[in-house]
């Protein structure tokens, strides 16, 4: 008889056990989906406060030249394609 009230014994810290694991599991699963959200949240705030565009200005239709030789640099390019 003490040998099955060990097996039991036994038997419900394993059950224990697993129910832990289960629970931490469901916590760590939990606090990464309040990080992600976090994460979220502050790109938005940052955004929305500073104005910043996610565009680059690479991605514009028409992007103005950054010097007086490269915009006659790209004249000539279009003169030369229209001709």
């Amino acid at each position: 008889m003490a040998n099955t009230r060990l097996e039991r014994i036994e038997k419900a810290k394993e059950e224990v056990r697993q129910k832990q694991d289960h629970i931490k599991n469901l916590i760590k699963n939990l606090m990464q989906q309040q990080r992600a959200q976090d994460r979220k949240d502050r790109t938005r705030r940052l955004c929305s406060r500073h104005g910043l565009f996610l565009t680059s200005s690479a991605t514009t239709e028409k992007p103005f030249p950054y010097s007086p030789a490269r915009a006659a640099s790209i004249a000539a390019l279009r003169a030369k394609r229209f001709v």
